[in-house]
């Protein structure tokens, strides 16, 4: 995962559940991440099935933790 420019810098993932893993991947647009969803995430390179949730709006971020 560290050689694909496009995935953040971590946290990455390992899930419970339906998907296997969690990925955040920074694009300008659609278009730029259509393009490295059909050139990294196939099943050439391992992957079997992709799902793809993108954003509508942030509403809060922050990385404090309320101590």
């Amino acid at each position: 995962m560290g050689q694909w420019v496009l995935i953040s810098e971590g946290p990455y993932y390992i899930m419970l559940g339906e998907s296997d893993a969690l990925l955040r991947v920074v694009v300008s647009d659609l278009e730029d991440y259509r393009r490295f969803q059909s050139t990294h995430l196939t099943r050439r390179n391992g992957i079997q099935t992709v799902k793809t949730d993108v954003p509508s709006e942030t509403i809060k971020q922050t990385f404090a933790l309320p101590l």
